[in-house]
Protein backbone atom coordinates (compact mmCIF):
# COMPACT_ATOMS: atom_id res chain seq x y z
CA UNK A 1 0.00 0.00 0.00
CA UNK A 2 1.24 3.47 -0.53
CA UNK A 3 2.27 5.35 1.94
CA UNK A 4 3.69 9.23 2.09
CA UNK A 5 7.43 9.39 0.56
CA UNK A 6 8.82 10.69 4.02
CA UNK A 7 7.49 8.06 5.94
CA UNK A 8 9.14 5.53 3.34
CA UNK A 9 12.45 7.73 3.94
CA UNK A 10 11.92 7.35 7.35
CA UNK A 11 12.00 3.54 7.49
CA UNK A 12 14.72 3.14 4.92
CA UNK A 13 16.85 5.46 7.69
CA UNK A 14 15.72 3.50 10.63
CA UNK A 15 16.67 0.16 8.76
CA UNK A 16 20.00 1.41 7.27
CA UNK A 17 20.85 2.60 10.98
CA UNK A 18 20.61 -0.69 12.56
CA UNK A 19 22.60 -2.16 9.58
CA UNK A 20 25.12 0.27 10.63
CA UNK A 21 24.62 -0.69 14.69
CA UNK A 22 25.00 -3.99 13.94
CA UNK A 23 27.98 -4.42 11.71
CA UNK A 24 31.73 -4.22 13.02
CA UNK A 25 33.22 -2.49 10.21
CA UNK A 26 32.53 0.01 7.61
CA UNK A 27 33.18 -2.17 5.36
CA UNK A 28 30.31 -4.94 6.42
CA UNK A 29 27.75 -1.70 7.05
CA UNK A 30 27.93 -0.74 3.47
CA UNK A 31 27.72 -4.17 2.31
CA UNK A 32 24.99 -5.48 4.45
CA UNK A 33 22.63 -2.18 3.49
CA UNK A 34 23.20 -2.60 0.01
CA UNK A 35 22.57 -6.06 0.03
CA UNK A 36 19.08 -6.08 2.53
CA UNK A 37 15.91 -6.67 0.27
CA UNK A 38 13.82 -4.29 2.52
CA UNK A 39 16.31 -1.92 2.35
CA UNK A 40 16.87 -2.16 -1.53
CA UNK A 41 13.39 -1.81 -1.62
CA UNK A 42 12.53 1.38 0.09
CA UNK A 43 15.39 2.72 -1.59
CA UNK A 44 13.90 2.22 -4.93
CA UNK A 45 10.11 4.27 -3.39
CA UNK A 46 12.40 7.04 -2.42
CA UNK A 47 13.92 7.01 -5.34
CA UNK A 48 11.10 6.64 -7.14
CA UNK A 49 9.75 9.97 -5.27
CA UNK A 50 12.28 12.20 -5.88
CA UNK A 51 12.14 11.21 -9.42
CA UNK A 52 8.41 11.98 -9.65
CA UNK A 53 9.26 15.47 -7.63
CA UNK A 54 12.13 16.18 -10.30
CA UNK A 55 9.69 15.47 -13.23
CA UNK A 56 7.01 17.88 -12.26
CA UNK A 57 9.99 20.44 -11.61
CA UNK A 58 11.29 20.04 -14.64
CA UNK A 59 7.86 20.15 -16.35
CA UNK A 60 7.01 23.31 -14.70
CA UNK A 61 10.08 24.53 -16.00
CA UNK A 62 10.33 23.36 -19.90
CA UNK A 63 12.91 21.50 -19.44
CA UNK A 64 13.96 17.96 -20.32
CA UNK A 65 13.65 15.68 -16.98
CA UNK A 66 17.18 13.31 -15.76
CA UNK A 67 17.46 10.54 -13.57
CA UNK A 68 18.01 11.46 -9.90
CA UNK A 69 19.85 8.77 -8.26
CA UNK A 70 19.95 7.53 -4.07
CA UNK A 71 23.54 6.15 -2.83
CA UNK A 72 24.22 3.99 -0.18
CA UNK A 73 27.14 2.40 -1.52
CA UNK A 74 29.50 5.64 -0.14
CA UNK A 75 29.17 7.98 2.80
CA UNK A 76 30.48 11.89 2.24
CA UNK A 77 32.00 13.62 5.12
CA UNK A 78 32.49 17.20 5.68
CA UNK A 79 36.10 17.05 4.54
CA UNK A 80 35.42 15.76 1.41
CA UNK A 81 32.53 18.23 0.82
CA UNK A 82 29.37 17.40 -1.33
CA UNK A 83 26.36 15.44 -0.92
CA UNK A 84 25.53 14.98 -4.55
CA UNK A 85 27.35 14.85 -7.49
CA UNK A 86 25.59 15.46 -11.10
CA UNK A 87 27.29 12.87 -13.65
CA UNK A 88 27.72 12.22 -17.41
CA UNK A 89 27.44 8.66 -18.30
CA UNK A 90 26.35 6.49 -21.63
CA UNK A 91 22.79 7.31 -19.89
CA UNK A 92 23.15 11.16 -20.55
CA UNK A 93 23.19 13.31 -17.27
CA UNK A 94 21.90 12.63 -13.55
CA UNK A 95 21.50 13.38 -9.94
CA UNK A 96 22.98 10.98 -7.37
CA UNK A 97 22.38 12.10 -3.66
CA UNK A 98 24.40 10.80 -1.09
CA UNK A 99 22.31 9.95 2.06
CA UNK A 100 25.12 8.76 4.34
CA UNK A 101 27.15 11.08 6.36
CA UNK A 102 30.09 11.16 8.86
CA UNK A 103 31.58 14.20 10.61
CA UNK A 104 35.15 12.48 9.91
CA UNK A 105 36.23 9.88 7.66
CA UNK A 106 36.14 5.99 8.83
CA UNK A 107 38.99 3.08 7.61
CA UNK A 108 37.07 -0.10 6.11
CA UNK A 109 38.29 -1.60 9.11
CA UNK A 110 36.93 0.60 11.61
CA UNK A 111 33.74 0.85 13.72
CA UNK A 112 31.32 3.25 11.95
CA UNK A 113 30.44 4.90 14.97
CA UNK A 114 30.26 8.08 13.21
CA UNK A 115 28.07 6.83 10.30
CA UNK A 116 24.54 8.05 10.07
CA UNK A 117 21.54 8.56 7.41
CA UNK A 118 20.74 12.39 6.38
CA UNK A 119 17.88 13.67 7.67
CA UNK A 120 14.86 13.80 5.05
CA UNK A 121 14.63 17.86 4.76
CA UNK A 122 18.37 18.16 4.37
CA UNK A 123 18.09 15.23 1.52
CA UNK A 124 15.36 17.65 0.29
CA UNK A 125 17.72 20.36 0.57
CA UNK A 126 19.79 18.72 -1.39
CA UNK A 127 17.52 17.82 -4.28
CA UNK A 128 16.31 21.08 -4.42
CA UNK A 129 19.74 22.56 -4.78
CA UNK A 130 20.57 19.96 -7.53
CA UNK A 131 17.72 20.99 -9.47
CA UNK A 132 18.31 24.24 -9.27
CA UNK A 133 21.63 23.74 -10.41
CA UNK A 134 20.19 21.39 -13.60
CA UNK A 135 17.58 24.35 -14.14
CA UNK A 136 20.34 26.73 -15.29
CA UNK A 137 21.40 28.19 -12.34
CA UNK A 138 24.98 27.36 -12.67
CA UNK A 139 27.26 29.89 -9.88
CA UNK A 140 26.02 29.92 -5.83
CA UNK A 141 25.40 34.05 -6.32
CA UNK A 142 22.23 36.06 -5.03
CA UNK A 143 20.10 34.66 -8.20
CA UNK A 144 21.11 31.10 -7.39
CA UNK A 145 19.82 31.21 -3.33
CA UNK A 146 16.89 32.85 -4.46
CA UNK A 147 15.34 30.52 -6.87
CA UNK A 148 17.00 27.62 -4.88
CA UNK A 149 14.66 28.87 -2.10
CA UNK A 150 11.87 28.68 -4.50
CA UNK A 151 12.41 25.66 -5.52
CA UNK A 152 12.56 24.40 -2.25
CA UNK A 153 9.31 25.68 -1.79
CA UNK A 154 7.85 23.67 -4.79
CA UNK A 155 9.77 20.55 -3.89
CA UNK A 156 8.28 20.68 -0.17
CA UNK A 157 4.83 21.23 -1.81
CA UNK A 158 5.37 18.44 -4.23
CA UNK A 159 6.45 16.06 -1.59
CA UNK A 160 3.16 15.90 0.45
CA UNK A 161 0.82 14.27 -2.87
CA UNK A 162 3.79 11.80 -3.56
CA UNK A 163 2.86 8.30 -1.97
CA UNK A 164 5.04 5.56 -3.36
Amino acid sequence: MPEPLEDCYNQLQTLITTEIKNSKNLKEAINRINTNPKILELKSRVRNGFQEIARRIYRKYHKKPIPVYISTKKYKTRTFGMYFFSKLSGKGRGITIFILHSPKFIKWEEKPKLLYVRPYNDVLETLAHELTHHLGYTYHNKQFFKKKNEIYKEVKQIEKEIFV
